[in-house]
């Protein structure tokens, strides 16, 4: 029989536990808010930002904003006398005693990535009179095994839910909501609804409140009667939505592709309808080509009844910080209970080990318990960009080492929120910096961390209205088209000429040919309209992009890599490469290239696809060799498949005679690495940096090692290494020229003199070499002034 722990058995705890658990559209959240009300005091979990903010403007509607506080990751409204805290389920503050506490949507206790919070929440977090849980009647035999005091209340829709016949999207009926899970499709259908319909608002979940506020007003107004969404909608939002159709059955859930589960359906159909009103859903006549829906899944969708949750994700919120081994012992503490799974690919989890492998780091947190719990709060800074860990896990590491000597450089702080306050730029650039401005609120709302977090909270704030402002205009003018009364307002670009990339006309700019593709100018869509400034731009870049096309498939060997891991043709992308099985065999995704046309792009993506495969040949060509022992070949496949540099702890134990065989096939082998001397010319840097960085999931290299054979770079340790510049003090040094450096210190015979030869091996300062010979375990000492001008010794 499974063991409860002690902790377990105080569930309840002379609270009053309730779970209301249905479908969507049974006001499960309405009597929530009710109840709380009723006690003049409690506190509402919710599992997003947007729905947060939208029941804090409900309770402030009614109780006033001076009693409701709103504490989320990036936003934290506390009022002197709040008595309501309104919260994302990450930022409750658990240990505030309130007499009511409600956890909405508890079945994300499933959810890969934030599920062990949900699960926390509902074995830990209780009100002192009444406690709430309410979400999807899946979770009842999870709630009956792991909260047995708990009163289980089932409720119906208010409204029935009916399968429609696939419709195209020209013929999609009124208040109809449209949903996709990629970027690219939303925009897709966004824009085919706006020829078809006039336009569609668009929801995502990386829009900020004020953004999604203005667009979900057009459609609430009826200036736009279509909207566009990811399941950002499935999640309690409340809007007036007929009919629900998918233009996509799939979506990546953070580890693969998948099709959604159909209580997944479900909880976003079950957006269709409103209070006692029927809804609506069904699919895209595109989709349905592709994906259908079994008739066991319209019917499961259309009743709202799934398959029951029997596990959920868990981990060990009851954390040791005495020494880094216990703190990962207790974050890796076996679940006490059969339906309780360990919670796998945490964030917090996968930043901790990637920061303790830093030397300095590591070290610090050794030297104090105190230390190791700063990091721990570091790690939990949410990766709101999603773009690259690798990047993220530097920012944090840059945060912490100033958060050793206190607070945050109040200068590095400054010259990081300047970068945000730029409102031009494409629809995902600001989408970009507004998830940026998120992780600096998260960190302005640390009273320890910022010298004068009121201030910076302030200016965040500021900087993330005007994007949004931004984000909405430009979501209008991409997906709404203009008025009829206002087609008067706009010119008719003239004298329309090329000058280089940029397309001219009288007044402004109209825009740009870039990477096959022709991308507006904001302000021309001002003073022209956006569909006009598109008109044209396209019919001018069409030539050019075409002709360019033309000529890329005349040549054999002409395309190269940019540092933003684009693969280009004259400097013009046609993809970007993304991470495959393994380092040698990058995978390829086309960009849009707007400009040409389809059987064009095709094959130039096809051509680029090849250009790949032969640049990775052109690497890996010198480790092609036959007759040849079985550890000779391995070693040689391990560089093969390492693109040249390979560290000594991978290698196989190799007698003299195997080592002298690789020398003569041009491997080099030094204290640490083993390398190709033939992949460390200048000639193959670019092409290794940009594999290795694909593969590290670093989305851009910011600078490149010149003709010397060390740097001053802004890599990452992994990517130094794993390209053959391991970093050294303030330097990274060439893996080969390390080893010479090495070697020529041991044979020194005069240890008293300052090693000027090496200044200029490494191209450095004597300064900068010191520094580096500390980094390497020498000792530089000062020697009086009568030693021959010496300036010290190693």
């Amino acid at each position: 029989m499974t063991q409860i722990s002690s902790s377990v058995l105080q569930w309840g705890g002379g609270s009053f536990i309730r779970a209301l658990l249905g479908p969507t559209n049974t006001g499960k959240t309405h009597a929530a808010i009710e109840r709380m009300i009723y006690f003049g005091s409690g506190m509402i979990g919710l599992p997003l930002r947007l729905l947060a903010r939208e029941v804090y403007e409900r309770v402030v509607t009614k109780e006033g904003a001076e009693k409701v506080a709103l504490i989320t990751g990036e936003e934290r409204i506390e009022p002197p006398e709040a008595r309501y805290w309104v919260c994302t389920v990450e930022s409750m503050p658990v240990h505030r005693p309130v007499p009511f506490v409600a956890i909405d949507e508890i079945q994300l206790a499933t959810h890969h990535r934030r599920g062990h919070i949900f699960t926390d929440r509902l074995l830990n977090c209780r009100g002192t009179r009444e406690t709430w849980f309410l979400g999807s009647d899946t979770m009842i035999p999870i709630i009956e095994r792991l909260v047995p005091t708990a009163e289980i209340e089932k409720r119906s829709r208010l409204s029935q839910l009916q399968y429609v016949n696939p419709k195209r999207i020209s013929a999609l009926p009124k208040r109809s909501a449209v949903i996709a899970f990629s970027l690219d499709q939303v925009y897709n259908l966004a824009e085919r609804i706006r020829s078809y319909k006039g336009g569609a608002a668009v929801v995502l979940g990386a829009l900020s409140p004020k953004a999604r506020n203005a667009q979900v007003a057009m459609f609430e107004s009826g200036e736009v009667d279509y909207l566009v969404s990811t399941d950002a909608i499935g999640m309690g939002l409340n809007l007036d939505i007929r009919y629900v159709f998918f233009g996509e059955l799939r979506k990546f859930d953070g580890v693969e592709y998948r099709f959604l589960y159909p209580s997944e359906v479900g909880q976003i159909a079950g957006r269709a309808g409103r209070f006692k009103r029927d809804g609506y859903f069904g699919l895209t006549a595109d989709c349905a080509l592709n994906e259908q829906i079994s008739p066991a899944g319209i019917e499961a969708v259309c009743s709202q009844v799934f398959p029951a949750t029997y596990r959920i994700n868990y981990r060990n919120s009851e954390l040791d910080f005495s020494s880094i081994e216990g703190l990962q012992q207790s974050l890796s503490k076996p679940p006490f209970h059969g339906c309780l799974q360990p919670a796998v690919e945490i964030e917090d989890e996968s930043s901790l080990r990637a920061l303790l492998r830093m030397e300095d780091i590591h070290d610090s947190v050794c030297r104090s318990s105190a230390n190791l719990k700063i990091l721990w709060d570091v790690c939990r800074i949410p990766d709101y960009r999603q773009n690259s860990h690798s990047v993220h896990v530097r920012l944090l590491a840059q945060i912490y080492r100033q958060l050793l000597h206190g607070y945050l450089s109040t200068s590095w702080v400054n010259n990081r929120i300047n970068r945000l306050e730029k409102m031009d730029g494409s629809i995902n650039t600001l989408m970009q910096r507004i998830a940026y401005t998120r992780t600096w609120a998260y960190i302005a709302h640390r009273q320890d961390w910022v010298a004068t977090p009121e201030q910076w909270r302030q200016r965040v704030t500021s900087i993330e209205e005007k994007l949004s402002d931004a984000l909405h205009l430009q979501l209008t003018q991409h997906f709404v088209a203009e008025r009829k009364s206002s087609v008067s307002m706009y010119q008719e670009p003239k004298g329309i000429v090329w000058s280089g990339n940029e397309l001219l006309t009288e007044s402004v700019p109209l825009g740009k040919f870039d990477d096959f593709s022709f991308v507006p100018n904001v302000e021309a869509e001002r003073v022209f309209g956006a569909k006009m400034t598109r008109k044209y731009g396209r019919k001018n870049s069409f030539v050019r992009a075409n002709a360019l096309a033309s000529e890329a498939l005349e040549n054999d060997v002409v395309f190269h890599l940019r540092l933003d891991l684009r693969v280009c043709y004259k400097g013009h992308a046609i993809g970007f490469l993304a991470k495959g099985d393994k380092i040698s065999s990058p995978r390829l995704k086309i960009l849009p290239m707007n400009a040409v046309d389809e059987d064009k792009r095709k094959k130039l993506f096809g051509r680029a696809e090849k250009w790949v495969r032969q640049d990775m040949a052109r690497l890996q060509q010198s480790f092609q060799r036959s007759n040849i022992s079985g550890k000779i070949r391995g070693v040689l496949y391990l560089l093969s498949e390492h693109l040249g540099v390979v560290p000594l702890r991978e290698l196989p134990r190799l007698n003299k005679f195997e080592r002298n065989s690789l020398q003569k096939m041009g491997v080099r082998f030094g204290r640490k690495y083993c390398w190709s001397r033939q992949l460390l010319k200048p000639k193959y840097l670019t092409s290794r940096v940009v594999y290795c960085a694909v593969w590290l999931s670093v989305n851009r290299i910011e600078k490149m090692p010149t003709h010397l054979p060390s740097a001053s770079l802004d890599w990452s340790i992994a990517l130094a290494k794993m390209v053959g510049y391991p970093k050294v003090g303030p330097r990274y040094i060439r893996v080969d020229m390390l080893e010479r450096l090495s070697q020529f210190l041991r044979n020194r015979k005069d240890q008293s003199k300052f090693p000027s030869e090496a200044l200029s091996w490494l191209g450095c300062d004597k300064n900068t070499l010191t520094s580096v010979l500390k980094a390497m375990g020498y000792r530089i000492q000062k020697v009086s002034k009568n030693a021959n001008n010496t300036e010290g010794k190693t």
